[in-house]
């Protein structure tokens, strides 16, 4: 990306992938990075039997709904402090990227819904490959399956994101 003109990035949405995230961290340093809360639950019920997941998995959902990074840090804290004994797998897990799993709280609370995981880029995925598995033998080249791609995309409605307007130290000027 870099060698294709991409200077900066603000934020990275992944999951715990190693490569990536070396790569990451090799190219864009300055990055902030947010783990998918999405991946990140799977990963942690993954050491709680079946049985009980979906007591904890309202209790680990709640962390990442919070109003504020403090009530998300506090709510992350008694999680913590409830399971350490019964699941220590799960909380050892959860305390591994907690930090990048709470990033999207230094965003606009607006962009908290988009930026908090990586179900975006997954469900044109999704779409896509539900979409051109049956038609796996049309593609004669790659501007084929590419015209496809751009067909799903289109197709799609994405949230736009705006950031927030900065003040501005000039007067306005008045309409005529």
């Amino acid at each position: 990306m870099k060698q294709r003109g991409l200077q900066q990035v603000n934020l990275w949405i992944t999951d715990g992938h190693q490569a990536m995230l070396n790569a990451i961290q090799a190219q864009f340093p300055d990055s902030a990075r947010q783990r998918c809360v999405k991946h990140k639950m799977g990963n942690v019920l993954s050491y709680v039997p079946e049985q009980h997941q979906a007591v904890v998995k309202e209790e680990l959902r709640a962390i990442f709904y919070q109003d504020t990074r403090a009530k998300a840090e506090q709510q992350a804290a008694a999680f913590q402090v409830k399971y350490a004994a019964i699941y220590p797998g799960a909380v050892e897990c959860l305390q591994r990227d907690l930090e990048a799993c709470l990033s999207f709280y230094a965003f606009p609370k607006t962009h908290w819904r988009t930026i908090r995981t990586t179900n975006v880029v997954e469900r044109l995925f999704c779409e896509v490959k539900k979409r051109s598995h049956k038609m796996a033998a049309a593609f004669r080249n790659e501007d084929s399956c590419l015209l496809m791609f751009y067909a799903v995309i289109r197709s799609l409605h994405f949230c736009k994101l705006q950031m927030p307007k900065k003040e501005s130290t000039q007067e306005p000027v008045p309409a005529m």
